[in-house]
């Protein structure tokens, strides 16, 4: 039961029904909940008579007094005991002791209230809190009844709506401290600005022990999933603070037995949630609290204030704070309220008046005792409402107050400013979160001030912000969490205006980071915004060439970020224009060796790739890679990464030796310079096991992915997009040694993953859903196969072109598939033309050509076209044998062709030992791998292909 329940309710939900007229008999016994709610009410006091000749029974769910009128031996404590102890007290109360029936009871019972939740991130409690006992029984209500009537996916969202400063924070803030006993996870996500809601659900993603170093999508998704399937609890409340953009939230509001609470001002809520309309006080609300701020006034002169400022919570806190200050009788503080300054509230009602006149009152008082404490104000109306303690106290915030008050010099002296400031209610101070300033009061602060000091204030904030920068690079995981306290406060101090240097690179390590956490839309959207003010700004710099180099050489690199934006998305066209334009610049500008122009350099190359240009790729990553290497050396974290952008180019070209070559030796350094678990070394080991399949060692190449599908899953987590990639890396590896039930097992969970997190256009979704179509190919299912084959290459063709390697992959494979279906002419067809497109686009020796001419020759061989077929056959042999070397298994498929084609035409054992190549198959695959087993029936073998990232 609630314990904001009136106690007669919960008294009459314990007693038996009474037709009209009739009395209850002696037997029945009252067992009313006693509490720190109740202790108070008369309803408490129940009469010895009013039910029978027996007292009434008592339960003290919480530590208060022992109330008249109900006997010690007729009462049971269990405030602070355990579960077992307290279903013991309360049967033995009500004469069923027992103890199967002690245990039964707690097995059948909800969650314990006298345990603490297991996670808890909340705000301080308000010890001020009052009234709003209606709301509160209403708000438990709901929740607890939430089913289906949300037009909005998730939990059925229950939102409190009200203007601001009527107090919705604050009324959600009791609920979580009232009922907190009833859930096992308590998480509070400030949603103002929804673009830091991740910033929350990641912070609860490592109280979960979910690792949050993948995309920021990915860890969010895997938040709620565990939230959603109740993994590791079932019981649990997440509040969404300020959450007005609507749109922007509701993608955020997890589904499952938990309860989702939002505070907002919009009041589209209504339209799709149950909404609790939050209004002002009630009279005696207002009167109850002045009267508890300040002992001193009288009923009447409270209600006089109250009238004054229309019973708004904010206003009525901030009255009885400065009148607990100051002492001022409750007249002259009316007398100054009808005198005192212009209204600048956005609010047309009369009341908005008496409510900024009576902050002007308390900040006027802040400045009189403190011109530090008011200057601190200021300086955070400039801010994101909610403030870290460690901004507060830190010498660039020294510095901003030394100008108005020398003592601020001292750490110390800084935290009694806040005291001054927390003393007249015009900030709310959490020792673990910081400080809070409402937005209404910084909206007053700011207006208080003229242009020239909101200038000056919002470019100390910026100074601030800059010198806080950890040390290092944003691409570093250890660095995310106090760059995380920096996020919220750069666009509401407007940084992208900022003529200094520092606060710039700020902004362009926040897109790179929105980059490296996957956040594409929302990185974009800021990047475009943050380059139409340095444009403008470096127009206006004329005249400065000092302020204008460096600003530029800003403009560009983060221009060279957006491009990386625009390539996540799959917009390769646009990446590649941008990074070709930013690099002319550059090279203009800052020469052929600075390092921007070199990271741009490789950009472009990754455009390149992506457009399947492969040959100019490569000349692009070999003269980028020389050149880090020689002027930062090799073991540098960029030169490293240009290493690895040139064994993929040489992968997508073909020569798998030297991608094998440079993608171990990169592995060997990030593990020495990064660390095993870096997310840079865990790329590279995944690109070495596809290195060791392209060689042919299929069961090593598993061993290696198994390792590092375990390490991505300990690291990022298992919803991690490398750790999906890496799942579908090792999935081809099973299934090229011969594992398909395996590989298909893990492909269809994985494709459903990357599905939910990245979408079914994603480079990475399409990957997937390619090797799985070829998986199942290969478990039986030809029909379900040349579905999904014919999807995937039209989602490639649309995509990237007809011409594309990936577009020609899928063509490739469907031709096995017709093939399988036994229409060998429709399949001879495919084989031909993907031959065509290959020899027109890649390398005359590039394996995924000589791929698609092997299953020519295999359509050939089944038409009965024996001559052409011995042909393409016998060519094709002597190019694998020189390439690949005389065992690797692709080398071996082909001679088992060849011995077949030879046989077919009454030549057999003349130029392929079929004994010896079946022995040789055998060895290197093992007797049980499907292509020995082929060859064993007397069947042709062909050649799938899964295409490699780019």
């Amino acid at each position: 039961m609630d314990r904001a329940d009136p106690p007669a309710r919960r008294a009459a939900r314990l007693r038996p029904a009474a037709a009209p007229g009739e009395q209850v008999k002696s037997s029945a016994r009252t067992l009313t909940l006693l509490s720190d709610a109740n202790e108070n009410a008369e309803s408490a006091v129940l009469q010895r008579d009013e039910y029978g000749f027996r007292p009434p029974l008592a339960a003290y769910i919480s530590d208060i007094r022992t109330l008249p009128g109900y006997p010690l031996a007729s009462s049971a404590h269990v405030h602070g005991q355990p579960a077992m102890e307290a279903a013991e007290r309360i049967l033995q109360l009500v004469g069923r002791r027992n103890e199967a029936l002690v245990r039964a009871a707690v097995a059948a019972a909800g969650r314990y209230p006298g345990i603490a939740p297991a996670i808890v991130n909340m705000p301080a409690r308000n010890m001020r809190f009052t009234g709003r006992e209606d709301d509160l029984r209403d708000l438990r209500r709901l929740l607890n009844a939430t089913g289906s009537m949300a037009l909005l996916p998730g939990s059925a969202p229950i939102a409190l709506q009200g203007m601001g400063g009527i107090g919705k924070t604050q009324m959600a803030i009791e609920y979580v401290y009232r009922f907190q006993a009833a859930y096992d996870l308590v998480w509070w996500i400030t949603a103002d600005p929804p673009q830091f809601i991740d910033v929350g659900l990641g912070d609860l993603a490592t109280r979960l022990r979910l690792p949050m170093i993948g995309r920021v999508t990915e860890t969010t998704r895997a938040v709620l999933n565990a939230l959603e399937r109740g993994e590791p609890y079932e019981r649990w409340l997440i509040i969404y603070d300020n959450a007005d953009e609507i749109e922007a939230v509701r993608q955020f509001l997890p589904r499952g037995r938990g309860h989702v609470l939002v505070t907002s001002r919009n009041l589209q809520w209504r339209d799709t949630v149950e909404t609790i309309p939050i209004e002002v006080f009630a009279r005696r609300e207002s009167i109850t609290y002045l009267r508890r701020r300040v002992p001193s006034l009288t009923t009447d002169e409270a209600n006089r204030v109250a009238e004054a400022l229309g019973d708004l919570p904010i206003a009525v806190a901030a009255a009885g704070a400065w009148l607990a200050d100051t002492g001022t009788p409750v007249a002259e503080y009316l007398d100054q309220i009808v005198e005192h300054g212009p209204r600048v509230l956005p609010d047309e009602q009369e009341s908005a008046q008496s409510v900024q006149r009576t902050w002007d009152l308390s900040l006027d008082r802040l400045r009189s005792r403190s011109q530090g404490a008011y200057r601190l104000l200021q300086l955070c109306s400039m801010l994101a409402p909610e403030i870290a303690l460690e901004l507060i106290h830190s010498e660039e915030m020294g510095r901003a107050l030394r100008l108005v008050d020398v003592s601020t010099s001292e750490r110390m002296e800084r935290g009694k400013l806040v005291q001054h400031i927390n003393r007249l209610a015009l900030l709310r101070l959490d020792a673990q979160s910081g400080v809070h300033v409402h937005r209404l009061l910084q909206h007053v602060i700011r207006d208080r001030m003229t242009e020239d000091e909101r200038a000056e204030a919002r470019h100390d904030m910026h100074l601030m912000l800059a010198a806080a920068r950890p040390r290092g690079e944003v691409d570093n995981p250890q660095s995310w969490p106090r760059f995380r306290m920096l996020w919220p406060h750069l666009e509401v101090s407007d940084a992208a205006s900022c003529t200094d240097a520092s606060v710039r690179e700020l902004l362009v390590d926040r897109v790179r980071y929105l980059w490296f956490r996957g956040a594409y839309h929302q990185g974009e959207s800021l990047a475009r915004r943050i380059d139409r003010d340095w444009t403008q700004l470096l127009a206006a710099s004329e005249g400065r060439p000092e302020q204008q180099q460096v600003l530029r050489r800003q403009l560009l690199s983060l221009r060279f970020n957006l491009a990386n934006l625009l390539r996540e998305q799959g917009r390769f066209e646009e990446s590649h224009d941008l990074n070709k334009a930013t690099l002319e610049e550059q090279r203009e500008f800052l020469g052929a060796a600075s390092p921007y122009t070199l990271m741009t350099l490789g950009s472009l190359a990754a455009d390149l790739k992506a457009l399947g240009r492969y040959a100019e790729a490569l000349e692009l990553d070999r003269s980028t890679y020389a050149a880090w290497a020689l002027d930062f050396g090799e073991e540098y974290p960029r030169t490293l990464s240009a290493q690895f952008n040139l064994a993929v180019s040489y992968r997508l070209l073909g020569d798998f030796r030297l991608a094998r070559k440079h993608d171990d030796d990169t592995l060997h350094k990030r593990r020495l310079v990064l660390g095993a678990a870096d997310p840079y070394t865990l790329i590279s080991a995944s690109a070495y096991g596809r290195d060791l399949r392209e060689a042919g060692e299929y069961e090593q190449s598993v061993a290696v992915l198994r390792g590092v599908v375990d390490d991505y899953a300990s690291t990022l987590g298992d919803s991690a997009r490398g750790t999906l990639n890496a799942r579908v890396n090792l999935a081809v590896s099973l299934r090229s040694a011969g594992v398909p039930d395996e590989a298909g097992r893990l492909l269809d969970e994985t494709y459903v993953r990357l599905l939910d997190n990245l979408g079914p256009a994603n480079p990475d979704t399409l990957a997937c859903r390619l090797s799985r179509a070829t998986t199942i190919l290969s478990r039986g299912d030809i029909e379900q196969a040349k579905n999904e084959m014919e999807g995937v290459e039209a989602a490639y063709r649309n995509a990237l072109g007809e011409k594309h390697p990936h577009t020609i992959v899928c063509i490739n494979n469907l031709a096995a598939v017709v093939r399988a279906a036994g229409t060998l002419t429709e399949a001879r067809r495919l084989a031909l033309l993907s031959a065509e497109l290959f020899a027109d686009v890649l390398p005359a020796l590039h394996p995924y050509t000589l791929a698609a001419q092997f299953n020519l020759a295999v359509c050939d061989a089944e038409l009965k076209n024996t001559e052409a077929s011995l042909t393409i056959m016998r060519e094709l042999r002597g190019k694998l044998l020189d390439i690949l070397g005389p065992d690797h298994p692709d080398t071996l498929r082909c001679e088992g062709n060849l011995a077949l084609t030879l046989a077919e035409a009454g030549l057999g054992g003349k130029e392929v030992d079929e004994a010896d190549t079946l022995r040789r198959l055998r060895t290197r695959l093992g007797i049980r791998h499907p292509a020995v087993v082929a060859f064993e029936e007397r069947r042709f073998m062909h050649r799938m292909l899964d295409p490699h990232p780019f």
